[in-house]
């Protein structure tokens, strides 16, 4: 597995990848591991999204999943641990065509902005 931050045509805002790596060393994030370990996973890249907007904390982190359901799974993880994360991140959702909106549980999302709060709660 690998997680890699990579610019974007916007400025400040960096999209999260992560997925298998493949024999030319290319990220594959299409493959679907089915061995249990997503939780295991889902917390890594928490953990590498802490540490980068802890290293850079003025950029902005774009990600979504690439299917519906990912992005839901990725909502709902949100969801859970939303009295955390939202002490130490600002997080919005599209709600549609890069409307960006403050999130909140169950909102209705296709894609997420992430940003650390220069004065967590």
């Amino acid at each position: 597995m690998r997680i890699v931050f990579q610019p974007t045509l916007w400025d400040g805002v960096y999209n999260l990848v992560f997925g298998n790596v493949g024999a030319a060393g290319e990220i594959d994030d299409q493959t679907n591991n089915s061995n249990g370990d997503r939780n295991k996973i889902l917390a890594t890249v928490a953990r590498a999204v802490d540490y980068y907007t802890g290293c850079y904390p003025g950029r902005w982190i774009y990600f979504c999943g690439n299917t519906k359901e990912k992005t839901r799974l990725y909502r709902m993880a949100i969801g859970l641990n939303w009295e955390e994360l939202s002490k130490k991140f600002e997080i919005f959702g599209d709600v549609g065509q890069e409307n960006f909106y403050p999130f909140h549980k169950n909102m209705e999302v296709s894609a997420f902005l992430v940003k650390r709060k220069l004065f967590p709660n």
